[in-house]
């Protein structure tokens, strides 16, 4: 059960600081396709986020949320990454280097909670697909 909370817990967490990354994004971007694909991309985060959340309620254990300062942290390295060049190469090359690190990370954490409970299991593995098809999307305007 540890492991399960652990995995699930980890998933929320991960889904929220990633959606921080969003709307500093969308205040930018210009280009209308390129904003179409990451609000897309956003939605399933949200998706992602929800399932864990009623998971979690399932579970009857509350998300530990993110903690202000580490999701401040995150939006203002977006937003100044994101103030000093708007443009859609620069923009997709950031969350393509944030999308891999979020995926090093969850598949790190899948690793470490083999007995979790393969529902969260899934879900994780989901949130790491989700990750490696948003890195090959942003790879059209990284060029």
């Amino acid at each position: 059960m540890k492991e399960t909370v652990t995995l699930l817990n980890h998933v929320y967490q991960m889904c929220e600081l990633i959606l921080t990354k969003f709307e500093p994004i969308l205040k930018e971007l210009e280009d209308d396709e390129f904003k179409a694909e990451v609000k897309r991309e956003k939605a399933l985060f949200e998706e992602i986020k929800y399932l864990a959340d009623g998971l979690l309620a399932s579970l009857r254990k509350e998300e530990k949320m993110v903690g202000k300062m580490r999701k401040f942290s995150s939006y203002l390295s977006t937003k100044l990454s994101t103030l000093t060049n708007n443009d859609a190469k620069h923009i997709s090359n950031v969350m393509i280097e944030g999308e891999r690190e979020f995926q090093k990370d969850i598949q790190e954490k899948i690793h470490a909670c083999k007995k979790a409970d393969t529902t969260v299991i899934e879900l994780a593995t989901r949130l790491n697909h989700t990750l490696e098809e948003n890195i090959q999307m942003l790879k059209r305007w990284a060029k």
